[in-house]
């Protein structure tokens, strides 16, 4: 029932008349909007940005192509942007420290979206079209910068800037609910609404200021632009089908036999559409064709699962393409999704390849949409082989924390984390990720990040290694307790306890453990912290402690990156490098 109800708000929604008739085009190379500094126009708790948003081409990363900045290089504010075949992003700078979160590839070139972020409650959610795209939690403050706002460039990271059309743009200083998202995103609104402390519906038409509606007023210069860059604001068509993802292939054993695709298909226009024929090709050699009969409603994501085997056997590292083909479609620009598949050494899938990770133009955090095995229930492990090595200018010369996390529809984990050795190139170490089998299936989006903080930084090489065998336990289910990141130690009046959490486990399990991650750095030196606090963490399970672990390595001079600098040799908090 509840989703019939969202499906038929939002059929009402986009039969809205389109008030709004104006939006600006943006060349990506130097042109955007300039916001004079005001203090309502800080990230807060509680926050939301959304516009409307049309990607004439995306850049190659995620952050490169700006939305609404207020970010500053010295780690401070706030960055809406998208890129990297569109992905969506939002970062935030929190107790120093940028906090990034990501979508998958979800949104087409060339297409209107309506994209969202909201902070509420300690936590980020992004949307696109009406729907959540991404949600993450964090904790500490969110660090504010004396920077002007940008449209369409970053104000801290020059550079970044957006390469297409933007309209609507809207900050709130509330959490605006994702229903009221939706009811609004295409009604112009007065410009006094709770909570609205930005609003520019671009309708001006001509000039080279654009004025925001809501009180206090203020207006948004343009930089490098004229009357030239006016054009038509974001229209939805009638009928527009949109192939939206390509999923559910055995990667692994499309070696050895044919197999099965899923894809989905999204009805973006008003009204509703029938018989949506799906062609299938193979390096741009047609094999199929099925079609949809059942009715897909405007807003409605349809998941179509494909009669026909898929014949792959032999063939290289396949790109395959679906597209999506209806009578009365008026938008042919997003009908086909591709899918490279590295068809590498068996039992083994590529995440990230000699990856460039840096404090510049290959970011600290790269990300990688996989498509991996739908069924592992015949898999006994899951291994994680991670590798770092050194860029043509040198490996960075300090111990970095670094981190590997999943994303799907059941949420955000990190899977893995590792220290970088003082300068040398080093690996691969091997981490088990067995425990993360319910979500390291289908369409995953993974993240490597390395907190480097120079201009060469690490090669960094993933790969996901599926084991064969009998396995006594072939489904887990992996529920989150805890994702905490600087967590005080030494300080008097800050608790050193996370917060207790409830659950019930389901009685269908035959097995539970409890799997923990944690690397000790210190805070500011209190007690000598740094990484040589050694501290005890206590478990405890209905008030029975259940183990006592001792944050401290003895052994990181038995560290396989042997000969490195710094003070690789001494005993630390789970920070051997």
């Amino acid at each position: 029932m509840k989703k019939l109800l969202l499906s038929l708000i939002l059929i009402s929604l986009f039969n809205f008349a389109q008030a709004q008739n104006s939006g600006l085009r943006f060349n990506g190379l130097d042109e955007n909007l300039v916001i004079q500094a005001k203090p309502e126009l800080q990230a807060q708790d509680n926050f939301t940005i959304e516009a409307w948003i049309y990607a004439a081409r995306w850049k190659s990363q995620f952050w490169a192509g700006s939305i609404v900045a207020r970010d500053g290089s010295a780690t401070d504010g706030y960055a809406f942007r998208a890129g990297n075949n569109g992905q969506l992003s939002f970062v935030t700078a929190v107790d120093g420290a940028w906090d990034d979160i990501i979508s998958g590839n979800v949104m087409n070139q060339d297409q209107w979206h309506h994209v969202a972020v909201t902070i509420g409650g300690g936590t980020k959610t992004l949307y696109i079209d009406g729907s959540p795209a991404a949600t993450k939690a964090f904790s500490g403050t969110l660090t504010p910068s004396a920077n002007n706002v940008m449209i369409g460039e970053s104000s801290g990271f020059p550079g970044r800037y957006w390469n297409g059309f933007l309209d609507e743009v809207r900050i709130w200083n509330v959490t605006r609910t994702q229903q009221e998202l939706i009811d609004n995103a295409t009604t112009e609104l007065t410009g006094n609404e709770p909570g609205l402390v930005l609003y520019l519906p671009m309708n001006e038409g001509s000039g080279n200021t654009t004025t925001s509606l809501a009180a206090p007023n203020c207006v948004a210069n343009f930089m490098n632009m004229d009357d030239s860059n006016w054009s038509d604001g974001f229209t939805i068509p009638e009928f527009d089908v949109t192939m939206n993802d390509i999923e559910g292939i055995d990667v692994i054993n499309m070696k050895n036999r044919p197999v099965k695709l899923k894809g989905s298909v999204k009805n973006i226009g008003q009204k509703d559409l029938t018989n949506i024929d799906l062609m299938v090709s193979v390096n741009g050699n047609p094999q199929f064709t099925e079609r949809i009969t059942a009715t897909v409603a405007p807003s409605e994501n349809y998941e179509y699962n494909f009669q026909t085997p898929l014949d792959l056997i032999g063939v290289n590292d396949p790109t395959i393409t679906i597209t999506a083909i209806q009578a009365d479609d008026q938008n042919n620009l997003n009908n086909s999704k591709s899918l490279t598949i590295n068809s590498a050494d068996a039992n083994f899938v590529s995440l990230f390849d000699a990856k460039q990770h840096n404090f510049g133009g290959a970011g600290q955090l790269n990300t990688n949409n996989v498509l991996l095995p739908a069924d592992l229930s015949g898999y006994e492990q899951i291994l994680m082989h991670i590798d770092v090595a050194c860029p043509s200018g040198g490996c960075d010369p300090w111990d970095q924390p670094a981190s590997v996390r999943a994303t799907t529809d059941e949420g955000t984990f990190e899977i893995a984390r590792y220290i970088t050795p003082f300068g040398i190139a080093c690996g691969a170490w091997t981490v088990d990720v067995t425990d993360f089998k319910e979500i390291l299936s289908g369409q995953v989006n993974f993240e490597s990040f390395v907190q480097v903080w120079g201009p060469s930084g690490w090669l960094v090489t993933i790969d996901l290694e599926f084991v064969e065998g009998n396995n006594s336990f072939p489904y887990y289910k992996t529920t989150p307790l805890w994702t905490t990141n600087y967590l005080v130690y030494g300080d008097p009046d800050v608790s050193h306890d996370l917060e207790e959490q409830s659950l019930t486990v389901d009685t269908k399990s035959e097995a539970s453990h409890i799997r923990t991650t944690i690397s000790g750095h210190g805070q500011g030196n209190t007690g000598n912290a740094a990484e040589f606090l050694s501290r005890t963490h206590q478990f405890q399970l209905n008030g029975t402690t259940i183990d006592n672990h001792l944050l401290w390595k003895a052994d990181c001079a038995a560290n396989t990156c042997s000969n490195q600098a710094g003070t690789w040799l001494f005993p630390r908090a789970g920070w051997c490098p």
